[in-house]
């Protein structure tokens, strides 16, 4: 019976492995389907899975308190929608909350279908394929060039070095953030080996993800490097290894700007245009910078739970009267429905207020605590999870992270990637004896 269970608990686990890679490479497969109800698959298997994995853990009395927790803050999201918010149809109440905690769902799916030995086995070799078709999109992009835009009809953007390379993502920000959460595990990762080569040819891969980042266009990628670096110094608590990080980061840095001046005048150039936006709102242009002031007004103005679900930066907020209430309702945004819903920061202040925000954090603090409890072996898992999540919450002010299956799956990924680290003390080099690493 055991070995029935455990071999029903593996082809469960590749069954899940094939349905992630095609919700992390949806884009790619809805422009080569070229079938509308293709982009609703991500929702509907979220759904199906979910209510499954409810179904036999509540029967049961299993429940994980995560998923107690998820149900709770989202059955609370759509009464306070349905009772004070401006959205009357409840039934796009009702599928928006489920959308903003796209996160969570995939969290719990992930922890349930991977929670057995052999399962993670599963999901390390799944990351593997994942990082590699990743790796082919970018090289196809970057020697097909517009052809390869042309043949998936899809828009192409051009910054700093010419187009920004987009992969099978086909999102240039989608790809930055996968490689994102990449280099912080490998600098993970490197605290924890011993030998030079390796340490070398590991160095050496995050150099190339460095350039893959560039090549991206993504100044939010970009920022995961620092935090890969900083986490590296901490968990190696080396007053030399972070000398020698800050020194060759910083030459590097300054070989690039050097090499190709027009990347960093356009990276200051760009970040100080986006901040001045903030400045004088009303005359913006910067649909992000947007978002975030008007839904922290709407968050103030309706303390403290917003103006509900599917009115104010959502997929399902089309036609919403809260755009006419901040004066955005004639934007070629609104109108278009385009970039209305690339900070989730707004969204969330927007439709929730400050007890939404409040509602994620609770949600992201049992996320993190479950995930430490189930990683617990692995030395330094603690400061690796704040890295990640922290990492993921500044990427949310400016893109859709938690509730885009993309963003969920980043999350997810970059916190799972820790099954590609081996448990063996032989591996855990630097990183014993330290307290650094159990902080």
């Amino acid at each position: 019976m055991r070995i029935t269970r455990t071999s029903t608990r593996v082809l469960a686990a590749y069954a899940l492995s094939f349905i992630i890679m095609i919700l992390f490479f949806q884009e790619a497969i809805i422009r080569l389907v070229n079938n509308e109800a293709v982009q609703f698959i991500d929702e509907i298997v979220i759904a199906v899975l979910i209510v499954l994995i409810s179904g036999a853990t509540i029967a049961r009395g299993r429940a994980p308190r995560t998923l107690i927790l998820g149900l709770i803050v989202y059955m609370c999201f759509v009464l306070l929608s349905v009772v004070f918010g401006q959205n009357t149809s409840v039934k796009n109440v009702i599928l928006q909350s489920f959308i903003h905690l796209k996160f969570l769902w995939l969290f719990i799916i992930a922890t349930w279908f991977y929670s057995s030995p052999r399962s993670r086995d599963v999901l390390a070799s799944t990351i593997y394929i994942l990082i590699l078709l990743s790796i082919f999109g970018v090289v196809i992009n970057y020697f097909l060039g517009i052809s390869f835009y042309e043949f998936f009809s899809v828009p192409y953007q051009e910054r700093w070095m010419g187009l920004r390379i987009q992969g099978l993502q086909l999102k240039p920000n989608d790809l930055a953030l996968f490689i994102g959460v990449l280099v912080i595990f490998l600098c993970y990762w490197l605290s924890s080996i011993r030998d030079k080569k390796m340490l070398i040819g590991g160095w050496l891969f995050v150099v190339f993800a460095a350039g893959l980042l560039i090549l991206t266009g993504s100044r939010i990628g970009l920022i995961s490097i620092p935090f890969g670096l900083a986490l590296y110094a901490v968990l190696c608590r080396s007053v030399s290894s972070v000398f020698v990080l800050a020194t060759t980061f910083s030459v590097l840095l300054l070989l690039v700007i050097m090499l190709i001046p027009e990347l960093g005048a356009d990276v200051i150039s760009r970040s100080l245009k986006n901040i001045a936006e903030f400045s004088s709102i009303e005359e913006s242009r910067y649909i992000r910078a947007l978002m975030v002031y008007y839904g922290g007004y709407l968050a103030i103005e309706n303390f403290p739970i917003g103006t509900g679900a599917a009115t104010f930066g959502t997929v399902l907020s089309g036609g919403s009267s809260v755009y006419s209430q901040v004066g955005l309702a004639n934007t070629i945004f609104v109108e278009e429905m385009t970039g209305i819903y690339d900070s989730n920061l707004g969204s969330i202040l927007g439709e929730f207020g400050f007890l939404g925000v409040f509602g994620f954090y609770i949600i992201l603090r049992s996320i993190y605590k479950d995930f430490v409890w189930r990683f617990s072996d692995r030395l330094g898992i603690k400061i690796y999870a704040k890295c990640i999540i922290s990492y993921v919450l500044i990427a949310s002010i400016v893109n859709p992270m938690f509730m885009s299956t993309f963003g969920g799956l980043v999350l997810f990924l970059g916190l799972f990637s820790v099954v590609l680290v081996s448990r063996h003390p032989m591996y855990l080099g630097q990183c014993v004896g330290n307290k650094m690493c159990e902080s």
